[in-house]
């Protein structure tokens, strides 16, 4: 859930925004619908269209094990 939120914060760094957006909405039906296999796809997605060390840094985070 933060990844994704995180990912919301900077979708006007992304690549494609338009997809970014859609995966952003589809992310959060993920959230409703308690699909955390989804939910990570969603993300990984997202970071493939942030810039490089943008996604590095969200994947150092997220393989960190702290949970804000």
């Amino acid at each position: 859930m933060y990844q994704l939120q995180q990912a919301e914060k900077q979708l006007d760094k992304m690549s494609d925004q338009k997809r970014g957006e859609r995966l952003l909405s589809q992310g959060q039906e993920c959230l409703a619908k308690n699909n955390v296999t989804g939910l990570q796809n969603v993300v990984r997605q997202l970071w493939d269209l942030l810039p490089s060390e943008l996604a590095e840094a969200a994947k150092r985070g997220f393989q960190s094990g702290v949970v804000k």
